[in-house]
């Protein structure tokens, strides 16, 4: 019998040892797949963003520093999240030709091309424009020749293939022509953009971003920045979905003016992937 229960307890420890062995070969192995889970990310491709800030206007109202401060502000925060920045200021139309020219051969096969306006803006029987500091408008007919239609930034994106197309204009557009600092519109009515229909990019997705929605003006702040800015900077995080950062940045909006400017955000999907900051 003593001998029995020693053969017994000896039978027992085997096998408790090998169970504890294999539990040892399993759980290194295990925990590498865990951790490989956790950490498998995608590398980032190439950033690239062009911001361009107008405040100095020979024949229009003045914008005071705040258009400069929002491109050198947000340049430092993309430059922060991987992104190659380009900076322009009080660009004239030869400028802003030049230099949107320049960014359509730098993006190709990027991983996401970003454009950002902070300044004037119009809209003119349908087109939209960004206004360069040396446009005189003294008439509807002079915008084709002194301001740059935002059609023709879309079809020079679309053109260059970037994976992810990100448009952000921090203007509103009027029509006629008006004299208040205290708006990013030239003109007197109080409607902004109608609505933009976003071509279909085939080699990409494009996302657009205004400051402010149909029917309203933006803001040119009261602080360092303007108030759509202002908001876009204390959302945009590394790690976050570009989605997810725009439509925080127009609900502080809503929040900090009382809902008198509504940022809008719409976006064309050709791809499945999508894009994290």
């Amino acid at each position: 019998m003593k001998k029995l229960l020693f053969l017994c307890s000896i039978l027992v420890g085997w096998h408790s040892l090998q169970a504890q062995n294999q539990l040892e070969a399993k759980s290194p192995s295990h925990y590498v797949n865990i951790k490989k889970k956790a950490v498998n990310v995608l590398p980032k491709g190439r950033r690239e963003a062009i911001l361009i800030g107008n405040t100095e206007y020979v024949y229009g109202t003045k914008l005071g520093e705040n258009p400069i401060n929002d491109v050198q502000d947000l340049a430092n925060k993309l430059k922060s999240l991987g992104f190659h920045v380009v900076v322009v200021t009080n660009a004239t139309l030869t400028t802003t030709k030049q230099a949107i020219r320049a960014f359509e051969e730098r993006i190709k096969g990027a991983e996401i091309a970003a454009f950002f306006y902070a300044g004037h803006g119009m809209e003119i029987a349908g087109k939209k424009y960004i206004i360069p500091i040396d446009a005189q408008l003294k008439s509807t007919v002079d915008a084709d020749d002194d301001a740059y239609n935002i059609e023709t930034l879309f079809l020079r994106l679309r053109n260059a293939g970037a994976k992810h197309n990100l448009i952000i204009l921090d203007a509103c557009r009027n029509d006629p022509f008006k004299n208040d600092a205290t708006e990013r519109a030239w003109g007197d009515n109080s409607r902004g953009f109608t609505p933009i229909e976003l071509k279909k990019m085939p080699e990409g997705n494009v996302y657009l971003a205004m400051a402010t929605g149909w029917g309203l003006k933006a803001a040119n702040g009261k602080g360092r920045n303007g108030t759509y800015t202002t908001s876009l900077l204390k959302t945009l995080q590394e790690g976050v979905r570009l989605e997810k950062i725009f439509d925080r940045t127009a609900i502080d909006v809503k929040k900090q003016t009382q809902n008198a400017q509504n940022p809008q955000f719409v976006k064309e999907v050709s791809l499945e992937e999508e894009f994290v900051f």
